[in-house]
């Protein structure tokens, strides 16, 4: 058995296909593996193309932010149902606050605070004016009742008005969660 000259096979095969259109290429390139008895190796490609889809999905985010993506399992269609991200900035556009009644709105609007921060920066590290701001836009802040609200969030958040708010363990798989449920109900 003779060593195979890769570089002579790939030139080759470009003289043989270069002429053809990209469809009728692949066809004739399926159609030889067919023939050599590999009928599904164009299985492979397809795999590696729809992980570097994936991937190429969300690149523009903080590792931090692909890593708490992967480990609650929130995916890019999901993530895009609550949040607009581009040029480094995220938006939350959630038509509602989720929750049942003030309070519950309130502390979750600041959960998805923390989100927008951890998708721009990779740090879900935020002030008290931003979680105001989407308290204000999702249609739920209650100036007579909200410092009473964010008195009683939970593990959820650790931080203060003053210095500044950073969203927990337990605050990071509530904004999962968040995510997870607003897809389900769109």
């Amino acid at each position: 058995m003779t060593k195979t000259d890769l570089p002579t096979v790939s030139t080759k095969l470009y003289e043989l296909l270069e002429p053809l259109d990209p469809p009728l290429r692949k066809r004739a390139i399926k159609a030889a593996l067919t023939m050599l008895g590999d009928d599904d190796g164009d299985v492979e490609p397809t795999k590696k193309a729809e992980q570097k889809s994936d991937d190429s999905d969300n690149s523009d985010l903080p590792a931090k932010a692909r890593s708490w993506m992967k480990t609650h399992k929130v995916s890019q269609d999901q993530l895009d149902l609550m949040f607009h991200v581009e040029n480094g900035v995220a938006d939350v556009i959630a038509a509602d606050a989720p929750g049942k009644n003030g309070k519950e709105k309130t502390i979750n609007c600041y959960i998805l605070a923390g989100v927008a921060a951890l998708l721009q920066s990779g740090e879900p590290k935020f002030d008290d004016k931003a979680g105001r701001a989407v308290a204000e836009k999702l249609g739920c802040y209650s100036s007579g009742n909200h410092a009473t609200y964010m008195k009683d969030r939970g593990n959820v958040l650790s931080g203060s008005k003053d210095g500044g708010w950073s969203l927990t363990g337990p605050g990071l798989k509530a904004g999962a969660d968040l995510v997870k449920t607003a897809a389900t109900t769109e």
